[in-house]
């Protein structure tokens, strides 16, 4: 098993590739985990996503898919309507998709 994250999918492509073949599980957290979130057709609300590399987190699922790696990806997400350390937040699972406002 192996553990990735960070903010860009863009700067641990090479990364992620060599690990689908050395592990039967990856995780994938932080902000990188919302661009594999959309790829897969889930709403991300405002959350952070590489737009320019949606396509390339499809292959990278399909890949893992091919070589039978299970890749996770977060179940729930802890959501604000702001950045504020105030701001009231709330769990949303990740089924549901996170609304567009938050």
């Amino acid at each position: 098993m192996a553990i990735i994250g960070g903010a860009k999918v863009s700067d641990k492509i090479d990364v992620i590739r060599n690990l689908l073949s050395k592990v039967n599980v990856l995780l994938i957290g932080g902000a990188m985990a919302y661009t594999f979130l959309r790829a897969q057709g889930k709403r991300t609300g405002k959350s952070l996503v590489e737009e320019d590399r949606v396509e390339l987190a499809k292959s990278l699922l399909q890949d893992a898919q091919s070589k039978n790696v299970r890749l996770l990806l977060p179940s729930d997400n802890l959501v604000a309507e702001k950045i504020d350390a105030s701001a009231k937040t709330h769990t949303i699972k990740t089924a549901e998709g996170i609304p567009d406002d938050t």
